[in-house]
């Protein structure tokens, strides 16, 4: 029994693009691989160049006409798009981009880089443990 996990990640420099799609563990019990479901959206999400809203968009259309994906499965999907200097970003569910920026702090004599939060990505979630999920349903 092969396993390759639930979740899936894509970063393209080429691309200038990210996107993690972490799967659902419970689809297990009704037999179906998450991890190939994760992999499958996030496929769909990263085939063409576009900004994030529109590439999460289309994954969840795609994976209801994905033969692969009509067998079952979920996951949550952030996806996000570098153009020039506009960061594009895309969240469905509970997973988190932050961007972080280095800034100088000083004590005493010594001035040392620490991270400062720019973006911070929002949770959806329905309720605790519950996230928003992209499905083939």
């Amino acid at each position: 029994d092969k396993k390759d996990g639930e979740d899936a990640f894509y970063a393209s420099s080429r691309q200038a693009a990210l996107g993690v799609a972490d799967g659902v563990g419970g689809s297990k019990r009704e037999g179906v691989d998450p991890g190939a479901f994760s992999r499958r959206l996030l496929a769909h999400a990263v085939t063409e160049r576009r900004p994030a809203d529109e590439a999460v968009a289309k994954a969840r259309e795609a994976v209801k006409d994905d033969v692969l994906c009509k067998k079952g499965g979920s996951s949550t999907l952030l996806v996000a798009t570098l153009d020039d200097a506009t960061l594009s970003v895309s969240n469905l569910g509970d997973s988190a981009l932050i961007v972080l920026r280095p800034t100088p702090r000083k004590r005493g004599d010594v001035v040392q880089l620490w991270p400062r939060i720019l973006l911070r990505t929002h949770d959806q979630t329905h309720y605790f443990n519950c996230p928003y999920q992209a499905s083939a349903s």
